[in-house]
């Protein structure tokens, strides 16, 4: 995801991080959204699937995109709704509230659950594509 509103960060991590050069050209909507090179990716490959799970005010994604919680949440929910409209039951998140950044320093892997739905048991059946319980859970 990009924060268009700053775009001198854009062009820093353009420029630092050299990433752009792994965007195909024909990725037309990653213009808009780096988060639609997964809806090109799926064009290509009628068989592959994407889980998305993380915070929606991750703390340290939202410094690199300098957003607000509210704003990085807006930002993640908006192009993600997006790209799950585009790729369909291909396609799920897994969104808890708060602001951390990864489950692997703590027992979240193991403990977490949003509405009845652990976190173990959604990854389960990502890989076993179990379309009842691999489906969007956002807290």
């Amino acid at each position: 995801m990009q924060n268009k509103e700053a775009s001198q960060d854009v062009q820093d991590r353009l420029a630092n991080w050299d990433f752009e050069r792994l965007v195909p050209p024909s990725c037309v909507l990653c213009d808009d959204q780096y988060t639609f090179l997964t809806h090109w990716a799926m064009e290509r490959d009628k068989d592959l699937r994407a889980a998305l799970y993380t915070y929606q005010r991750d703390g340290v994604l939202r410094f690199f995109l300098d957003l607000s919680g509210p704003g990085f949440e807006s930002l993640l929910l908006t192009s993600t709704d997006e790209l799950k409209v585009l790729t369909g039951d291909r396609f799920a998140r897994y969104f808890p509230k708060g602001s951390n950044h990864t489950v692997l320093m703590s027992n979240f892997l193991y403990e977490q659950t949003i509405d009845g739905t652990p976190l173990l048991d959604w990854l389960d059946a990502f890989l076993a594509d179990d379309q009842d319980v691999w489906k969007d859970v956002i807290e």
